[in-house]
């Protein structure tokens, strides 16, 4: 292994092997008649292999270095660093896995031809087209083997294909990625139909498949040229970026899959006739040699034969298989030596012109033949006729399961077996894919009158089919879908096989070019008010919660403004974004209820006048959705199942009091949306026109997914009047005493006080002025009921000292100092804004002549039965 150049350098791993017969290697020579002839590449090698790490950004000079005949695979063994392979130790996969470490995913796009693209740099352009996350990824990207061969200096072929060499964070999921990748190729218009010798139809894109396999060999360094007068222009380019984060590959959506499905349909329809005459001529060439072999055979069971091979992918013991050493034994011979033919090279089982990429496994006493051809398959071998053949019921019973499995799982939730139902998401009037979790049981009464037969008995040469209904049907047949692991949320992540991840990922995908003009303008000037502290906050807000999907977002977005001011559209705007994974809830109990598997599968929670501040319980619901690592989901006859926490809470709300806030309060950005556009209806069609365009959505989620938020953290929120404004509505009973107290401008125990600001009072006399503000006001649970639990808060904020009361007593009290700086302090303290300014130059006490005329006293002004006092208040 090379040392490392650089602690702080992420490195990478992956296998190479260096040929020592070169038998694997592609190679070319030339005809009598001047052509080139492609040498097929073989199954067995010998050789050394090296498990190499380096920084990732060597990875060009790396290659650069490989000679003809050298090759890569993305596994790496389990435990040597080196070793050396007698025979064909490379097609054992277990030998060389995936790993959960940094290494490389590998793209093989052998079909550039097919769509006009002749350099590196074009094929470049296309992939980050396929997927935005390839776009900052690292690259590194070589011609393959048989692109740009010349005779004589006469280039007879241009690129014919690509190997895009990517660093990746682990290869565990390459698979998965490169299948996602694939998908999305065909949706990007990358994709076609290819018909084999056998007329079955695949769908091809730039993406191959094949290298999702660990052991795939990867061919780098160039042909082995056979001929002086052959060159090759070998070309590989370096294109600098980051170590791909495997989880930052998002799966699929539903709309993506169905697109997909669309797309594939087409291009099958495309070239279904040239598939059926393709099948046609095949089963003429290959059902009469297995009938030649077999002379029991009719002519249409050998026909039958080849169709089970083709659609099944199953082989009968009459079944020929021509090995790659040239010899041709039946598939009853392998069964009778096992041992002897496992790992055996051979060809393709049906397309007999692929060389080097299949071989036969006794996998346990259940053979098959793997092949890497075609994005990699699987044929099965049966012992008779019979079980490669099988019965109409049979196919119609696989056939319901397969269907059945679209839209039904076992799961284990909640410790218990439950049948997952997938409900469509036009059933829903958000247009929301659900999932229920019904009994057994309860599912089985509802098909309970439609059966379908599973199996046969046989009584003499009478045969009796045996049938179930369809839910006893489906739950025990082997290929029904289950999950062992039970049911997962994971946005953005990969979870094991044996687990269902209910992320579908976006509802849209980020695409630049749409006019996000109202949009933007509609953010800036009405809910932020064009205040740039917030309109940074707001935007960083929305990016995170796009760039980090597994996360909470640890703060909530809170809108207060008028009906009809359009605090709620930028909520749908973005709920229509998150698609699947967007929920709106009208109701408090949908949002701090009990019963809460709606909350299961949501990320983004844009809560409409739900929530009501003045109730405790609820209080601590919502800080525990907006803050805590996890949620417990609730799900009515299901155990409570505690999963991570993904929600990131939006509300509005017409209320004063929106939220609860405290003094050093870090989960609520407050804004008080601007009501100037309220009844523009020119503006709002317009600003609902495109809030509902599907690519005005997917050019603003490329925005924000694009938004560079380093340094932003979700808990610095900005000091808005309406998170001032909030404070102050969730003082507690003491905080609103002093707050009324300061705002009338003086300390009363009870109707008739005097009236007067006083600079330091006793804690005996503020304990009964606190209890006559709670008993005016009814509060009865106030919690500061003795000198203590008061003197504790008042400690906090003003200087405690003793009071004079009477010529030698003095008691315990507080200094306030003028009405003025106790305000202040008081605001300091809580970071609030009474809105009361004290005319400091106004504050003499004037007084007035005792009158017997009422009508003479003003109303702001504070009478004592002796002197009527007034003291100047101003109000803003």
């Amino acid at each position: 292994m090379q040392d490392n150049k650089e602690q702080n350098e992420q490195n990478i791993r992956f296998t190479v092997f260096a040929s020592v017969n070169q038998q694997t290697a592609k190679s070319y020579a030339i005809s009598e008649a001047g052509e080139l002839i492609k040498g097929s590449t073989g199954n067995f090698w010998g050789g050394a292999f090296l498990t190499e790490e380096i920084p990732y950004t060597d990875l060009y000079v790396y290659l650069v270095k490989l000679q003809s005949g050298d090759f890569i695979t993305q596994g790496v063994h389990h435990t040597l660093c080196e070793g050396y392979c007698p025979k064909d130790a490379i097609r054992t996969k277990e030998a060389f896995p995936f790993s959960d470490k940094p290494g490389i995913i590998c793209i093989d796009s052998d079909s550039v031809e097919k769509f006009g693209i002749t350099t590196i740099e074009e094929l470049n352009d296309a992939l980050n087209k396929i997927d935005p996350a390839l776009t900052k990824a690292h690259k590194v990207m070589s011609t393959s083997a048989s692109s740009n061969i010349s005779v004589d200096g006469i280039e007879k072929c241009g690129i014919k294909g690509v190997h895009t060499f990517i660093p990746i964070d682990k290869t565990v999921i390459n698979k998965t990625i490169l299948e996602a990748w694939h998908k999305r190729a065909v949706i990007a218009g990358y994709g076609y139909a290819k018909v084999t010798k056998a007329g079955t139809i695949k769908i091809n894109s730039l993406i191959d498949k094949a290298l999702g396999t660990s052991n795939q060999p990867i061919f780098e360094g160039g042909a082995i040229l056979k001929d002086e007068r052959l060159t090759q222009n070998w070309l590989i380019k370096d294109f600098p970026g980051e170590l791909l984060l495997a989880d930052s590959i998002i799966p699929l959506t539903d709309q993506e899959e169905a697109k997909f499905k669309r797309i594939c349909d087409e291009l099958s329809a495309s070239v279904q006739a040239e598939a059926n005459f393709a099948r046609q001529e095949y089963l003429k060439t290959h059902s009469p040699r297995i009938k030649k072999r077999n002379t029991k055979l009719t002519e249409q069971q050998s026909i039958e034969i080849v169709n089970q091979a083709i659609d099944l992918k199953r082989l009968p013991a009459e079944f020929l298989i021509l090995l790659e050493s040239g010899k041709e034994v039946t598939v009853k011979e392998i069964l009778d030596n096992l041992q002897q033919y496992h790992e055996v090279p051979c060809v393709h089982p049906l397309e007999r012109e692929i060389l080097g990429k299949s071989i036969i496994y006794s996998n346990q006493e259940k053979p098959i033949i793997h092949t890497f051809a075609n994005g990699g398959e699987t044929f099965f071998l049966g012992h008779d006729v019979a079980q490669a053949t099988l019965s109409g019921w049979r196919l119609e019973y696989n056939q319901f399961v397969q269907d059945f499995n679209i839209t039904h799982a076992q799961v284990l939730i909640g410790g218990k077996h439950k049948i997952m139902r997938k409900v469509s998401a036009e059933l829903h009037h958000e247009s929301r894919t659900s999932y229920e979790f019904i009994e057994q049981e309860e599912l089985r009464k509802m098909y309970a009158n439609e059966k379908i037969q599973v199996d046969e008995r046989v009584n003499g040469e009478v045969v009796y089919p045996i049938y179930k209904d369809k839910i006893t049907a489906w739950v025990t047949h082997e290929d029904a879908r289950k999950y062992l692991g039970g049911w997962r949320f994971a946005p953005g992540k990969q979870v094991p096989d044996n687990c269902f991840n209910g992320w579908q990922g976006f509802a849209v995908e980020p695409t630049p070019g749409a006019d996000l003009g109202i949009i933007i303008k509609h953010i800036e000037s009405v809910i932020c008010k064009n205040d740039p502290l917030l309109i940074k906050y707001f935007n960083d807000w929305v990016a995170y919660t796009f760039q980090y999907p597994e996360r909470p977002a640890g703060s909530a977005l809170v809108l207060r403004g008028e009906k009809g001011c359009g605090k709620g559209t930028i909520g749908h705007f973005l709920r229509k974004i998150w698609g699947q994974h967007g929920l709106h809830i009208c109701n408090s109990r949908h949002l701090v209820g009990k019963f809460n598997a709606h909350l299961a599968d949501v990320c983004f929670l844009f809560a409409d006048e739900a929530f009501y501040s003045g109730d405790k319980q609820h209080e601590g619901v919502l800080k525990s959705h907006i803050t805590e690592p996890t949620i417990n989901i609730e799900r009515k006859g299901v155990d409570a199942d505690t999963q991570p926490n993904y929600l990131k809470i939006f509300m509005v709300t017409n209320n004063d009091h929106a939220v609860p806030a405290s003094k050093d309060e870090r989960r609520y950005c407050v804004f008080d949306v601007a009501s100037e556009r309220i009844g523009d209806r020119k503006y709002f069609e317009e600003l609902h026109a495109a809030s509902g365009n599907k690519a005005v959505q997917a050019a603003f989620l490329y925005k924000m997914l694009n938004r560079d938020i380093t340094g932003f953290h979700t808990g610095a929120i900005p000091e808005s009047q309406g998170l001032k404004d909030q404070r102050l509505a969730s003082l507690s009973s003491v905080g609103k005493w002093l707050a009324d107290s300061f705002t009338q401008g003086y300390f009363a125990i009870n109707d008739e006080s005097d009236g007067f600001w006083k600079d330091e009072v006793s804690s005996e006399f503020l304990l009964k002025s606190y209890k006559f503000w709670c008993n005016s006001y009814k509060v009865t649970h106030h919690g500061f009921n003795s000198l203590k639990k008061l003197g504790g808060y008042l400690g906090d904020i003003f200087i405690p000292m003793k009071v004079k009361v009477e010529v030698r007593r003095y008691i315990r009290g507080y200094n306030f100092g003028s009405l003025n700086e106790a305000i202040l302090k008081f605001e300091n303290y809580e970071k609030i804004n009474l809105g009361i300014e004290i005319d400091n130059n106004s504050l003499d006490y004037y007084v007035y002549p005792d009158v017997n005329d009422v009508d003479k006293e003003f109303n702001l002004n504070i009478f004592d039965k002796q002197k009527k006092i007034s003291r100047n208040l101003k109000y803003h």
